[in-house]
């Protein structure tokens, strides 16, 4: 099983140098299915812990780059906003 702890600093690099020459590619995400009341069951993906870290060190460069360009009035998945910041900006 793959984990954080199992990292070493050559991997990191090997990560590190194939993200800057375009070759990392993310791993297929695991499939499970979680129960429903119904009896069926509701698929989720599940990715590994590498790419759960690249993909939250993309999303924060991305959120660097374009935080600033958003509306003032969005408040969806954005930090430090959500429906509590919506609901007080409109009833002041």
């Amino acid at each position: 099983e793959e984990t954080l702890h199992s990292y070493s600093k050559d991997t990191i690099l090997s990560v590190s140098r194939s993200l800057k020459d375009h070759s990392f590619r993310f791993k297929p995400i695991r499939r499970v299915g979680i129960p429903k009341p119904n009896g069926e069951k509701r698929p989720l993906g599940i990715p590994g812990p590498r790419d759960k870290v690249i993909q939250k060190a993309m999303a924060t460069v991305l959120e660097e780059i374009y935080e600033n360009k958003f509306s003032n009035n969005n408040h969806g998945f954005r930090p430090n906003r959500g429906t509590h910041t919506a609901i007080k900006t409109v009833t002041g």
